[in-house]
């Protein structure tokens, strides 16, 4: 029923003023839609709903992924602009630095000011 329709993420935060910052100026997003409640961000040809919640961080697993093509620049190119990555001991993964090498993929994943997980990947 839902196979052919489009899907956006949406991200409850803490802060909308933060979140501008952090998913504009950081991660270099583009606005498309905006109110009073939140705003849409661009990001290839999927949108982000951000919005503005009492329970913005709570979930504990991995809130949206982007696919990359190259990780190693990516980590590094955030990095630089103050994301911080988490490091986890993963069953099946080797780390090297931030990123996590499975057998089929390489992951890193990093907080936004309110707490949701966030990844980037790369399918190999």
């Amino acid at each position: 029923m839902l196979a052919h329709n489009t899907m956006y993420v949406a991200l409850p935060v803490r802060d909308l003023q933060e979140a501008m910052d952090f998913y504009g100026n950081t991660l270099g997003l583009t606005i498309v839609d905006q109110n009073e409640n939140g705003m849409w961000y661009q990001t290839g040809t999927s949108r982000i709903a951000i919005y503005h919640s009492e329970f913005a961080g709570t979930n504990q697993g991995t809130a949206a992924i982007w696919e990359v093509g190259d990780p190693k620049h990516t980590v590094k190119s955030l990095h630089a602009r103050g994301v911080q990555f988490e490091k986890y001991d993963l069953p099946g993964a080797r780390r090297r630095g931030a990123i996590h090498h499975f057998a089929s993929y390489d992951a890193a994943w990093f907080k936004d000011p309110s707490g949701n997980l966030l990844c980037i990947t790369h399918h190999l």
